[in-house]
């Protein structure tokens, strides 16, 4: 009786096995391709920081260059607006302009 119960347990446990073999392949597959996003993501939220870090350096830069950190010489808003259009130029000004030259040449 006893080793009946063992081989019918044994049966049943082979039958499951063999039922979760393709399962378990599949799920290995689908991990790996999660950890492979996992890591594609972290490389890029990891290169965005350093964007940020950098683009925060700069920015610290151009402000010292202005003046915002100096204690006894604070410039006016519209001085620094002078300043920043006098050193940049005007992507949509220049676009303007250029469409003028073109509207009137023609």
């Amino acid at each position: 009786m006893r080793r009946r119960a063992i081989s019918r347990a044994r049966c049943a446990l082979t039958v499951a096995a063999a039922a979760m073999r393709p399962f378990a392949a599949s799920t290995a597959a689908t991990c790996s391709a999660v950890l492979q996003e996992n890591v594609t993501l972290i490389n890029e939220l990891n290169a965005l920081r350093k964007e940020l870090k950098d683009i925060r350096g700069a920015l610290s830069d151009l402000e010292s260059a202005m003046g915002f950190h100096r204690r006894n010489q604070r410039m006016s808003t519209v001085e620094i607006l002078r300043l920043i259009a006098s050193t940049t130029k005007n992507a949509q000004m220049e676009r303007e302009v250029e469409e003028s030259r073109q509207v009137s040449v023609q």
